[in-house]
């Protein structure tokens, strides 16, 4: 049995289809706190309104 290094081993193992789905859902998760974060970012600040004022 030749040697084989571990690079031939995870190619083997691995799909490209799966890797892309991984490389899909990482960049979705990145690209939602992306998101959240820059809607929070410059949140405004509490009204000075009074309740029930027009």
């Amino acid at each position: 049995m030749p040697h084989r290094s571990f690079r031939d081993e995870v190619r083997d193992a691995v799909t490209p289809r799966a890797t892309l789905l991984i490389v899909g859902v990482i960049a979705l998760q990145l690209l939602f706190i992306a998101s959240y974060v820059g809607a929070l970012h410059d949140a405004p600040g509490p009204s000075r309104r009074t309740p029930g004022a027009p």
